[in-house]
């Protein structure tokens, strides 16, 4: 218990301090990180200290261990309660694009981490992660600072000041507002961004399959120090491969003029950040 309450106030106070320095964006994506590391980085070594064999008993009993694996469980619940408050109408357009493809490696990085130390924290641990990341439409607009416009006759267009990435949800569109003013073919963007089909089921479960699959090497590395570096490494892998699959399918099911838009505005978003495009839909 020791581990999770110091995990989830140093996480929070690392949180703030980026929040302050970088956005809103920043101190949610720390938030999600830093509270469940936090936690398994104080709680695993003080269970090492216990002889073996030892079992506490609160309700039921586990070894040192186990216990710690359920703090790091309840601190990544924890992270995601206090982001979800945090996040509300607060996000870029960015921001929330970006926040969107690193939590599912956070959450399946977390639920994988909590069950090296407890095996059996697997099963409610992938029912939360598919629960938590399953596509859903219309919930994009509670988590961002958004305006309406009638930039696109006939369609439920929001925009923000400077973002430079566009996606849909369901039937709505969300496109940045440095798109607007500097892409010159903002218009045939936002079109071709409508046309991208929804997911199926299918395509739903295969996203949620492919965030949790690089997660599962943390079952490969030993406790402590190393299985948080692995953690590090499995959130940007699954930050890049999710963001490879997700422009590769879209381009691939929209028209060939529309193909041209999009290659058009992935020069645009390199040119301008560095950054590839990415269409979530």
């Amino acid at each position: 218990m020791i581990g999770l309450v110091v995990g989830t106030l140093l996480g929070i106070l690392l949180a703030l301090i980026a929040g302050r320095l970088r956005g809103r964006g920043s101190e949610i994506f720390m938030s999600l990180l830093g509270i469940p590391v936090f936690t398994y980085a104080f709680s695993v070594p003080f269970a090492e200290t216990w002889p073996r064999n030892t079992y506490i008993c609160a309700g039921t009993c586990l070894t040192p261990t186990q216990w710690a694996g359920v703090w790091v469980f309840l601190s990544f619940l924890v992270a995601v309660v206090y982001s979800y408050f945090r996040a509300r109408e607060s996000l870029s357009i960015d921001e929330y694009v970006q926040v969107s493809y690193l939590a599912l490696g956070i959450f399946a990085g977390a639920v994988v981490l909590s069950s090296t130390l407890l095996p059996a924290l697997i099963v409610p641990g992938i029912l939360a992660y598919a629960l938590l990341v399953w596509p859903r439409e219309e919930s994009s607009i509670k988590f961002l600072k958004v305006e309406r416009t009638d930039f696109l006759e006939g369609a439920e267009v929001y925009t923000d000041e400077n973002s430079m990435m566009a996606f849909k949800n369901g039937r709505t569109l969300f496109i940045g507002g440095a798109v607007l003013k500097e892409f010159p073919r903002s218009r045939e963007l936002a079109e071709c961004t409508l046309k991208a089909p929804n997911p199926s089921p299918g395509m739903k479960l295969a996203i949620l399959i492919v965030g949790f699959l690089p997660a599962t090497l943390l079952f490969l590395v030993p406790r402590g120090v190393l299985a948080i570096a692995a953690y590090g490494i499995v959130v940007l892998m699954t930050f890049l491969l999710l963001g490879k699959v997700a422009v590769s399918r879209t381009n691939k099911r929209l028209p060939e003029e529309c193909r041209e838009v999009l290659k058009e505005y992935s020069d645009f978003i390199r040119k301008k950040k560095g950054k590839l495009d990415i269409v979530i839909d």
